[in-house]
This record gives structure tokens, C-alpha cells and sequence, in this order.
């Protein structure tokens, strides 16, 4: 904890209670093992940590009945501190680099089917925290999934000639129309399967983002699987650093509030909110 002095004098006490904390890392793992202990030191613990770790080897999955039934879906998303500049979004008037993304990829057309125009939609959701996509980062490419769902034989298509992108003027939405779908084969004989990758903005501050995805081929809306009825995949992901940690206070009750223009997705400063207790007392803020 960091300026303990300082919160003391702002909140008027005299030491700090019921202090609990949590800390994350990433790690790698390169050899099996039955079972492994890890012990903390316990000499600034309550009481003494560890964690048992086992590590067994990773087995061939097979998802080929997966794939057969898959048209669409959205994996990834996981925030990394991976520094971006946007010459467009700089343009445009908003944020142009930042030190966090969110790299996201969608799978289109996963089961291989015949189509000659594909136009995959994608959408921030506007009632988590606001982010927008990063132009520059968005790539098409045509491949194909292998048994494992990996996608295999990437080639990158070419912007203006075998596919269109439209955003919209917050680059909250974009849609990607594929052209000529039907004449293009994957290097497993099949009509291509394709994916799409972006990355968005991120806050970096633990608070929630998400994005939809929806599919049309040829004027048909498309679910995400021959199986179900889900015409809109939705990716929520936490904006949190995956290193580092956290301490937790008890200082009562706390809520975020935020307050965004719907057109242009900028956060709007100076709006005033009046919060209610339980106790039915009422404060003004102003944000």
C-alpha cells in the first residue's frame, strides 16, 4: 500500500483494518510433474501459503464433429500490454496509442460451406466500459481448420479487392464483406474458411469489456452453429493486467460510474448523479 500516510489523514483514522490482498502471474511450464510444492515464505504472512502444482501431458482432441456444425464464433480477447498507435482514431478525434489492447479473432465460416458474399458485423457493447476498435490491426485471411480447430494455411487477403471494411464514424461497429467467397479454396480442397483479427482499446483498470458478432451469407443470417438458433456471439472480457495484484480495504460501500455519449463514445466529464443510501440519505457527485 502506497501513500498510507495520506489515506489516513483523508479518511481520519488511525490505522488500517481487515487489509486482504491478492497477487497473479504468468507462467510457462516446460517439464511434467506428479505433483510439486511451493512454499512461501511466511515471515509478512498470517499464516503460511502453498500451492501444490501438477502437470500431466497435453492429449490430441479431436473437434472434427465441432467443425462440420460451426459457421461462426469469437475467441481471444485477453488484454495485453502490448503498445498501439492509431493515425486514424487520431484523426478522427479520439485517443491515437495507448500502452493496453485487446486482441480478438473470429472465425468465419468454420465448417467450409459454400458462399458467395459473406459480410461478418461486429459491435462494442455500449453498457460495459467504452472501447473502440483499432483500424490499423484488423487483417483478413482465408484458411481452414485442421482437426484440432487450429486454423491452417494462412494467406492474407487484400483490402478494396477481396473484401470491403465499413466502420462506423465512433469505430464502435465495423462490417467486413468478403467478395467472391465461393471461388476461393483452402489447401484442403474446400471453400476457404476465414478469420478475422482486430484488437480494441482497453482501460486496463479491472471494469468489463464485450463485443457481439453476427454472420450473413448470401442475405441469410446465419446462427453460429447448424445446431442451435444463436444468430449473435457475445465476448466479454475482463481489462485487467494478467500481473501484478491487488489490495482490498474495508471502506464501506463503492460503485463506478461512468456516463458516455452514444454517438461518439467519448466519456462525458462534469455529469452530475445524485446516489441514494440505504439509509435514504442522498450525496451529489459529479463526475
Amino acid at each position: 500500500m502506497k501513500n498510507l500516510l495520506t489515506y489516513l489523514e483523508v479518511t481520519g483514522g488511525s490505522q488500517v483494518q481487515d487489509v486482504l490482498g491478492t497477487f497473479y502471474v504468468q507462467f510457462m511450464v516446460k517439464e511434467l510433474t506428479d505433483e510439486s510444492t511451493l512454499t512461501y515464505d511466511t515471515e509478512e504472512l498470517k499464516a503460511g501459503v502453498e500451492h501444490k502444482i501438477k502437470v500431466i501431458e497435453r492429449t490430441d482432441s479431436d473437434y472434427t464433429s465441432a467443425i462440420d456444425t460451426e459457421n461462426f464464433d469469437k475467441i481471444h480477447g485477453v488484454l495485453q500490454e502490448t503498445p498501439w498507435t492509431s493515425d486514424i482514431l487520431a484523426a478522427a478525434g479520439f485517443e491515437g496509442s495507448g500502452d493496453y489492447q485487446h486482441p480478438f479473432t473470429i472465425r468465419v465460416n468454420t465448417r467450409q460451406a459454400s458462399y458467395d458474399t459473406i459480410i461478418v458485423h461486429d459491435y462494442i457493447n455500449m453498457e460495459q466500459y467504452p472501447v473502440r476498435f483499432i483500424p490499423e490491426t484488423l487483417t483478413v485471411k482465408s484458411v481452414y481448420p485442421d482437426t484440432h480447430l487450429n486454423l491452417q494455411g494462412s494467406k492474407t487477403l487484400e483490402e478494396g479487392v477481396d473484401y470491403l471494411v465499413r466502420f462506423n464514424e465512433s469505430y464502435t461497429d465495423f462490417e467486413v464483406e468478403i467478395l467472391n467467397a465461393s471461388t476461393r479454396i483452402a489447401d484442403n480442397g474446400k471453400p476457404s474458411a476465414y478469420s478475422i483479427g482486430y484488437s480494441t482499446t482497453a482501460p486496463g483498470n479491472g471494469l468489463y469489456i464485450g463485443n457481439f458478432v453476427e454472420m450473413t451469407a448470401d442475405g441469410e443470417v446465419l446462427t453460429s452453429k447448424t445446431t442451435n438458433q444463436i444468430t449473435t456471439v457475445y465476448a466479454e472480457r475482463q481489462s485487467i493486467v494478467t500481473t501484478g495484484g491487488t489490495i482490498q480495504i474495508d471502506t464501506g460501500y463503492r460503485i463506478t460510474i461512468i456516463k458516455i455519449d452514444s454517438k461518439t463514445a467519448n466519456l462525458i466529464n462534469g455529469a452530475e448523479f445524485e446516489i441514494t443510501a440505504p439509509d435514504g440519505s442522498k450525496e451529489t457527485i459529479v463526475i
